[in-house]
C-alpha cells in the first residue's frame, strides 16, 4: 500500500513539475524518444517582399534546428527563390522529407502551397493530395505547374513511422474562408480521406494515431470543430490550456496581443477591413490510447535577424508535443513572448471630425515591431505612402484605405521614415488634404533589454 501511494504521489509531483517548469536551454533538455515534436504555421504567402522572406526563412530554419522538431505543417507556403515554395527549400537545406501541393496562385508569378516536412527517420510515405469540396477550378498537376481560377483548398497527408515503431498519419490543410457550411463539408471530406488511408495501410482506424493541423478559419466552438470532435479528434490546445483562449489571429488593435501584419497593406486578398480575433489554427489528434501533450503559441513577436526586425506571419504558429508511451513532454507556455514588452501600434485615426483639419505637417514616433496603423473612420479615402527608404517598410511601403478600413506599416530597422498622407474627402468637391512628416522609428526590443 505504501509503495502504491508513493508511486501515485510521485506521478502527481512529476506532472505538476512538468506543467510549471520549463528547461532553460536546448542542451539541457531531455529528449523523450517516444515524443513527437510538431509545428504548424500559416505563413501568409501573399508577400513578395524578398527582405521579409529572408528573415522568415532564417528564423524558421533556426527554430526547427534548435527545438529538434520532427514535423512541420505548413499552410500558405510562398514561392521562394528558384523554388515554387518555401517548404521545398527548407526541407532540402535541413535534410528532411517533404510532401507539398500548390493551392492558390500561378506558378512563375506567385503561388502558395500546403506542405508537410518531416525528419527522414519518420519515413514519410504514401502521400495523398486532395482538392477539397467547394474549391475553384484549377489547371495543372499541382507539383510542377498550377493555375487556380479562384479560391482553392487542399488536403494533403501521408503515413509515418513513430519513434515507438507504430504507424501513424499526418495531415495538413487550409479550410475555406467562404462559409461555415463549406468548411463543414470539407471537414467531413477530410475525415473520410483520413480513414481511407488507414484502410489502404491495413490499419484499424480506431487504433491509429492520426494528426491533422492547419488553418481552419473557424473558432473553437464552431460547428466545424464540433464535427472533428464528434469524430473523436482531440483539440491539443484545449488539452494543454483548457482555460486559455489561445488566439492565433489577433486583429483587434486594442488587444495587447495585436499582430499588425493582420492589417499589412499589399496582401491578397486585402485584409484592410475589420479582422477577427480568434483561435483558428489547430493541431488535432485522433489518439487511440492514453497520452501526454503540450502546446504553445510561437512567433508571437517579430524576430531579430542581423539587426533587422520581421514578423513571421499574420498568424501565430503552434508548437506541440505528443507522447503515447507515458513520457511527459516539456510544458510549453501559452505564448513564447511577453506581449507587455512591446508598445502598442502608433495609431493615426482619420475621423469625420478631424479629416478636414489635418495640419500640413505631423511627425509620429513608432516602434519597429508594432509600427504605425492608419485607421480610416471617415467618409473619405486615405492614401499613405513612404517617400524614401521604401525597402525598409513592410508589408508594403504604401497603401489606400477606404472608409472603415485600416493599414499597418512595419519597419525592418530604426530610423526616420518620411511619409506623405492624402485625405480625399467625400464632399462632392474632390477636396484633398495633404499632410507630410516623418515617422521616427525605434527598436522597442532593444530598449526593453
Amino acid at each position: 500500500m505504501y509503495t502504491l501511494r508513493y508511486q501515485i504521489r510521485k506521478a502527481v509531483y512529476l506532472l505538476l513539475f512538468s506543467l510549471v517548469f520549463t528547461t532553460a536551454a536546448q542542451a539541457d533538455r531531455h529528449r523523450n524518444q517516444s515524443t513527437l515534436r510538431m509545428l504548424s504555421l500559416n505563413f501568409n504567402a501573399e508577400q513578395t517582399n524578398s527582405r521579409l522572406k529572408k528573415i522568415r526563412f532564417a528564423t524558421l530554419k533556426k527554430y526547427i534546428y534548435e527545438n529538434d522538431l520532427d514535423v512541420v505543417f505548413v499552410q500558405e507556403s510562398w514561392s521562394f527563390g528558384k523554388f515554387n515554395n518555401l517548404a521545398t527549400e527548407l526541407a532540402g537545406e535541413m535534410n528532411m522529407d517533404v510532401i507539398s501541393h500548390f493551392e492558390d496562385g500561378v506558378t512563375g508569378i506567385l503561388v502558395t502551397s500546403t506542405s508537410i516536412i518531416a525528419k527522414k527517420g519518420l519515413k514519410l510515405r504514401n502521400a495523398r493530395y486532395y482538392k477539397m469540396p467547394h474549391s475553384a477550378p484549377t489547371w495543372g498537376d499541382g507539383h510542377n505547374f498550377w493555375i487556380g481560377f479562384g479560391g482553392v483548398n487542399m488536403l494533403i497527408g501521408a503515413n509515418i513511422t513513430l519513434p515507438t515503431g507504430e504507424m501513424a498519419s499526418l495531415w495538413s490543410t487550409h479550410l475555406s474562408t467562404v462559409s461555415s457550411q463549406d468548411r463543414i463539408d470539407q471537414v467531413q471530406f477530410a475525415i473520410q480521406k483520413m480513414k481511407a488511408l488507414a484502410d489502404f495501410s491495413s490499419l484499424d482506424w480506431r487504433d491509429t494515431l492520426t494528426i491533422i493541423a492547419g488553418d481552419f478559419n473557424a473558432g473553437p466552438n464552431s460547428r466545424e470543430m464540433n464535427s472533428l470532435r464528434g469524430a473523436e479528434f482531440v483539440d491539443l490546445w484545449q488539452a494543454s490550456h483548457p482555460f486559455d483562449p489561445g488566439h492565433t489571429l489577433v486583429g483587434d488593435v486594442d488587444d495587447p496581443e495585436y499582430n499588425p501584419v493582420v492589417h499589412g497593406p499589399g496582401q491578397f486578398p486585402s485584409q484592410a477591413g475589420p479582422e477577427e480575433t480568434n483561435r483558428i489554427d489547430y493541431i488535432y489528434a485522433h489518439i487511440p490510447k492514453p497520452f501526454f501533450t503540450s502546446l504553445g503559441r510561437v512567433f508571437t513577436a517579430p524576430a531579430q535577424v542581423d539587426g533587422e526586425t520581421g514578423w513571421m506571419s499574420d498568424h501565430f504558429g503552434l508548437r506541440g508535443e505528443i507522447d503515447l508511451a507515458g513520457e511527459i513532454p516539456e510544458a510549453l507556455p501559452s505564448a513564447d513572448s511577453d506581449f507587455s514588452k512591446l508598445p502598442p501600434t502608433q495609431m493615426v485615426e482619420i475621423t469625420r471630425q478631424n479629416a478636414a483639419k489635418w495640419p500640413p505637417r505631423v511627425d509620429f514616433t513608432a516602434s519597429a515591431e508594432r509600427g504605425l496603423t492608419v485607421m480610416n473612420s471617415a467618409s473619405a479615402r486615405v492614401e499613405f505612402d513612404f517617400q524614401k527608404k521604401l525597402k525598409g517598410v513592410y508589408t508594403k511601403p504604401g497603401g489606400t484605405a477606404s472608409s472603415g478600413e485600416m493599414m499597418s506599416f512595419l519597419f525592418f530597422e530604426p530610423g526616420d521614415y518620411p511619409y506623405k498622407m492624402k485625405i480625399h474627402l467625400a464632399d462632392g468637391f474632390a477636396t484633398e488634404i495633404v499632410t507630410e512628416g516623418v515617422v521616427h522609428v525605434y527598436n522597442a526590443s532593444k530598449n526593453s533589454n
